[in-house]
């Protein structure tokens, strides 16, 4: 009885997981660049979302609405128009380092918005209360809810890929742009369909899975996000929907047999935390081909241009008031924990 208990949970942690994932393999086969920052945008939308549901208090349909289908997109469109784009003609190393470098930055991004030290918690949809019971184990309306998203997403990226005439021209976008331009499709328009549409999967699972994970929104945890998705997304070598979320299930199984199973002591805890990066590794060994492909095998160009007296001027005083506010913010938060610590309010 404990088995299946922990394998239906398994099954709905390993759904979100693959819905994260599958934006991963969306942005990556039709924009030939992985995103690291797939997991920031996550991040940043849950912390919008609870913005508009719990500190402004909009409907639940209202504040999804807004996040899901306008704020995530329209972040997806602005890194692909506004950065992405100018990297076509680079290499592959330059194209990770800048989404690694968005990653990063959003995290004192989202501590600066919202203050680390004051708790913030997303409830599940309905209430912790509306449940049923299965195999003995209480489920909520909210997990079934993320079930069922996993099952249509997975269901309609595999339509959209195999089916579709849009599918099979966003996979032309990276294979041969110009033979695809030939053809009467507009390569820059795709990709960034593409960027748009993986936003709002990164920002479904973001919303989803704080909840099952306890509530508690942490920019850290969230962002990290990315690494299970990266470990899904490799099972499927960076292009199979199906094998993606099949390796989101693994990674959830495997995730609550080890609580259920080992318990919750340090070292076990510590285990769990590195599970998704021993299973990403084992993946890397037994599926040598799932390296990265694509733009990595054509010798790239890189072309930087020279920026004027002007706008190096502008860029610099941008800089330094950014490094200044920071630093405010940053000295600001430091007082804070002081004073917490010490028992005087803030």
């Amino acid at each position: 009885m404990l088995f299946l208990q922990y394998t239906l949970l398994g099954l709905i942690l390993g759904g979100v997981y693959g819905i994260a994932a599958s934006g991963l393999v969306l942005t990556y086969t039709t924009s030939g660049i992985f995103n690291f920052a797939h997991g920031a945008i996550a991040m940043l939308s849950a912390y919008i979302y609870w913005q508009f549901r719990v500190g402004w208090h909009w409907p639940a349909p209202l504040a999804l609405i807004v996040v899901l289908f306008v704020f995530a997109p329209l972040l997806g469109v602005i890194l692909d128009v506004g950065i992405m784009r100018g990297l076509r003609n680079t290499s592959e190393i330059t194209k990770i380092t800048v989404t690694i470098a968005l990653t990063i930055g959003a995290v004192p991004l989202a501590n600066w918005i919202w203050n680390p030290l004051t708790p913030r918690r997303l409830d599940y949809f309905f209430g912790s209360d509306n449940s049923v019971s299965i195999f003995g184990s209480r489920v909520t309306y909210h997990e079934f809810i993320a079930l069922g998203c996993a099952l249509v997403i997975a269901l309609g990226l595999r339509f959209l890929f195999t089916r579709s005439y849009i599918g099979v021209a966003m996979r032309g976008v990276v294979d041969d742009p110009d033979l695809l331009r030939l053809n009467g499709g507009k390569p820059l328009r795709l990709a960034t369909f593409s960027w748009a549409l993986g936003a709002f999967l990164a920002a479904l699972a973001g919303i989803l899975i704080t909840p099952i994970l306890g509530g508690s929104l942490d920019p850290n945890q969230l962002t990290l996000l990315v690494i299970d998705a990266f470990a899904a997304a490799v099972f499927g070598r960076l292009r199979s929907v199906p094998l993606t979320f099949a390796g989101a299930i693994v990674i959830g199984l495997a995730d609550n047999y080890v609580v259920g199973y080992l318990g919750d002591s340090p070292l076990v805890s510590h285990f769990r935390e590195s599970l998704s990066m021993i299973l990403l590794f084992i993946a890397l060994l037994l599926l040598p081909s799932a390296r990265l492909r694509g733009t990595s095998l054509v010798r790239a160009r890189e072309r930087f241009a020279v920026p004027s007296v002007r706008q190096a001027v502008l860029w610099g005083v941008i800089l330094i008031v950014g490094m200044v506010l920071l630093r405010e913010t940053h000295g600001s938060h430091g007082a804070q924990r002081h004073e917490h610590r010490a028992g005087v309010s803030p």
